[in-house]
């Protein structure tokens, strides 16, 4: 079989089950052929043999709601591939912000050796960026899911900076050291309201853990904690940055600062609220 009739079955077998074909055809079939998608085309002659059969099983999958992220085990993020497993997140490009507000906040303050914590690593996306984007910044990244530290335990190890990233159970701040001190804490935290659960996608409802998704009746319990206990944790002059849902910036505007100043919050390319900032001044 040639890629070119690899990729007219990928699309038929979508379409005859009702599934979007782009870019879902696209991206398996460069999965099935190990040909990267951006090649595809150049590359139609190309003889791959017959990956039917794990075609067949992946459209399976698809067709019972199985996102196509988990069905491949991989997906991108920050321009690398990480590893996923149904205890952690599918990475998505509104996180791709909130790493990119930590790397500029890291360089721009002259602390891009320093130390960051992150909090709810799941599949280890942003604290394998930082350490892979900041090559002489230490991170910690914790989780309260043993199967999510495993699989960012991975990622950081096919990553090539499994020696500069420190995996710990932990829930919040609850693994550290008294003392131990970031210059910045990131976090991707649950902030779905449990009165939003119901209105999310069945692929998002089924198939991710709810736990790395809902806080609280308002979205904003693992957020509160964050920040009410960040001042510990944060050098003089530190940063808090934590992922938030669009329609949350005037909530984490009037939550009590304690011992950090709220330095606003950043939108994301749609011009959503999506990252929050706290500082700790000297």
């Amino acid at each position: 079989m040639r890629l070119s009739e690899l990729l007219a079955l990928c699309r038929r077998e979508l379409d005859a089950r009702g599934l979007p074909s782009f870019p879902e055809a696209e991206i398996f079939a460069a999965h099935l052929s190990g040909v990267p998608r951006s090649r595809l085309f150049l590359e139609a002659g190309r003889d791959v043999g017959d990956p039917s059969g794990r075609l067949a099983e992946i459209v399976l999958r698809r067709a019972s709601g199985e996102p196509a992220q988990y069905v491949l085990g991989s997906w991108e993020f920050y321009g690398r591939e990480f590893l996923l497993s149904r205890d952690t997140l599918i990475p998505r490009p509104e996180t791709e912000g909130l790493v990119a507000c930590a790397i500029a906040t890291l360089r721009g303050a002259g602390r891009d050796g320093g130390c960051a914590l992150d909090v709810g690593t799941g599949c280890g996306a942003i604290a394998v960026t930082l350490a892979a984007e900041l090559p002489r910044v230490k991170v910690v990244a914790v989780d309260i899911s043993a199967g999510a530290l495993a699989v960012a335990a991975r990622n950081a190890r096919r990553a090539g900076v499994a020696d500069r990233i420190l995996f710990a159970r932990a829930d919040a701040y609850s693994a550290l050291k008294r003392g131990e001190r970031f210059d910045v804490v990131v976090s991707n935290p649950p902030y779905v309201s449990e009165g939003d659960w119901d209105a999310l996608p069945r692929e998002v409802k089924d198939f991710e853990p709810p736990g790395a998704l809902v806080a609280g009746p308002d979205g904003l319990s693992m957020i509160r904690r964050l920040v009410g206990g960040a001042a510990d944790h944060l050098t003089q002059g530190g940063t808090l940055l934590c992922e938030i849902g669009e329609t949350q910036g005037e909530a984490v505007r009037r939550l009590p600062p304690g011992l950090l100043c709220f330095a606003g919050v950043t939108k994301d390319l749609a011009g959503r609220d999506r990252v929050a900032r706290w500082t700790k001044d000297g």
